[in-house]
């Protein structure tokens, strides 16, 4: 079966590493494809998501305690890093296409996490893209069963040599 060009993009996408710029481009050309949800599981459109992904500030704040004794001492660091945005910022998707030529339409969903550090980076990962990939191929044998039940098939298993 021949993959189509939208689930070409969705598997070029999934677990890349992305630059803002990067993942909000690839938003706006396959917006079409796309439905972000919020926290709450709300639906926002993808030119929204796209917005909100380019402007995200990321907020780092560092507490140190110390104490000193005669006999001990204790130090304790804490740091908390959040990443937000004016915007209401996507923490998830739906990505709905063909996937091959000759199969269903059907939905991806994808998560969104953010790396943060001097600059954000950006992660789509695919949930649970094994299960859908074993539903493909059992539709794609459902088919083929179809096609061929009236049909004899000759089916040769082992090793030949020529």
């Amino acid at each position: 079966l021949k993959k189509t060009a939208p689930f070409s993009a969705l598997l070029s996408v999934n677990g890349e590493r992305n630059s803002q710029k990067s993942l909000a481009e690839w938003i706006e050309d396959w917006a079409d494809y796309l439905v972000g949800f919020d926290a709450n599981g709300d639906t926002i459109q993808a030119t929204k998501a796209a917005a909100a992904v380019r402007k995200i500030t990321i907020e780092a704040n560092q507490t140190a305690d110390f104490e000193d004794n005669d006999f001990s001492g204790k130090r304790s660091l804490m740091e908390s890093v959040e990443a937000k945005t004016k915007d209401i910022m996507p923490v998830a998707f739906e990505f709905k296409c063909i996937p091959f030529e000759g199969l269903k339409e059907r939905p991806f969903k994808l998560r969104l996490s953010i790396i943060t550090g001097d600059r954000p980076v950006l992660v789509l990962r695919i949930i649970q893209l094994e299960a859908v990939q074993e539903e493909m191929a059992n539709e794609f044998r459902d088919l083929l069963v179809e096609k061929f039940k009236d049909s004899k098939v000759e089916t040769f298993i082992g090793t030949f040599t020529a």
